[in-house]
């Protein structure tokens, strides 16, 4: 049986669709907990509403509002299954999310907690982009060190002894799934599905839009205590420089570098703010053109139509990107790296 912990706080709007989502998933054998946290709005009466129709629910109403750490904690508490999955009560499960992520551990003994990649929705449910994380659980831990982790917290399910040994910390309100997962991935094998099986919300009332600011404070404090743990010396200036793009290697000489020159931009959708936020202050640098890349590359003949001085690879597919487009688009046009490469690969 698989225990589904879902912490809610005034989530009306989008309550309805996140409950259904699990309800209806192909595997049906789970308990769903609900932590009510103090909603002021119409959040628990829709949760009881549902509860009366399907006895697998289960609600913990907090009279007052306690925060996240503590609505998680309460709901592993009295969790019953062998397996624990996280889900938001602003997001939607795909329908076949629990049946894959248990046949994935059931066939990776090893895997103690596993996630997926997403879609990202706004408060339409309109698709606006995407998000995929490294697979294996070594890469997973080295990207521990950039103030986040490449596990999506409300894709994620973990075997029962997983959670019966960690926690959320009540030292951290506002990063707590980067502290709980770099603790676990330091002692656990942890993995990610390759599939998309959750539409992840975002929108302006989201916990990660609202708290932003703080929680990049709060990562800092914590990727320096992964780095005392694990005796690796880190600067941290650099490492929250690396964080903001995502990538360890984007050195300041690029500014000189790209003064004046025009780039076409070849991104997964989910880092077009941070292609923005580095380029918009290098003088005269041109974005060109920027392309979205889902299961397939970018047509190679939409490329050719734009001149430009670099191509920018914005990707985790960037190996096959840089085989099936650069090397037959635009063969003379310079490469840069800006995910996920060494500085030794930049042109």
């Amino acid at each position: 049986m698989i225990s589904v912990i879902m912490p809610v706080f005034n989530e009306e709007k989008y309550l309805e669709r996140a409950i259904l989502s699990v309800l209806y998933q192909t595997f049906s054998d789970f308990e769903f907990i609900i932590i009510n946290d103090g909603s002021q709005d119409d959040t628990l009466k829709i949760a009881q509403e549902f509860q009366k129709k399907d006895k697998r629910i289960k609600i913990i109403n907090h009279a007052q509002n306690k925060g996240l750490v503590n609505s998680l904690n309460d709901g592993i508490s009295i969790a019953k299954g062998e397996y624990i999955a996280r889900m938001d009560g602003d997001d939607i499960c795909v329908f076949n999310r629990f049946e894959k992520q248990i046949i994935f551990l059931k066939n990776n003994p090893e895997v103690k907690l596993v996630g997926s990649f997403i879609d990202i929705i706004d408060s339409e449910d309109n698709i606006i982009g995407e998000e995929c994380f490294f697979t294996k659980g070594s890469d997973i831990l080295s990207f521990s060190l950039r103030m986040r982790i490449d596990l999506q917290h409300p894709t994620i399910m973990a075997r029962r002894e997983v959670f019966d040994n960690f926690r959320y910390s009540e030292n951290y309100h506002y990063a707590e799934d980067y502290d709980l997962f770099c603790r676990i991935a330091e002692k656990y094998e942890t993995a990610n599905i390759p599939e998309k099986l959750l539409l992840y919300r975002r929108h302006d009332k989201s916990v990660s839009n609202q708290n932003r600011n703080l929680q990049k404070l709060v990562a800092t404090k914590i990727a320096n205590e992964v780095a005392i743990r694990r005796n690796i010396n880190i600067n941290t200036k650099s490492m929250q420089y690396s964080n903001d793009w995502h990538n360890k290697c984007f050195y300041a000489n690029y500014e000189e570098k790209l003064k004046g020159k025009k780039i076409i931009f070849i991104a997964d959708s989910y880092y077009y703010d941070w292609i923005d936020r580095i380029l918009f202050p290098i003088e005269k640098c041109t974005c060109v053109s920027k392309y979205t890349l889902g299961n397939e590359i970018a047509a190679i003949e939409m490329i050719k139509e734009h001149e430009a001085d670099y191509i920018g690879i914005a990707s985790r597919n960037w190996k096959a990107i840089e085989k099936e487009i650069i090397n037959q688009a635009l063969p003379n046009t310079s490469i840069i790296y800006a995910f996920f490469c060494r500085k030794a690969d930049i042109a």
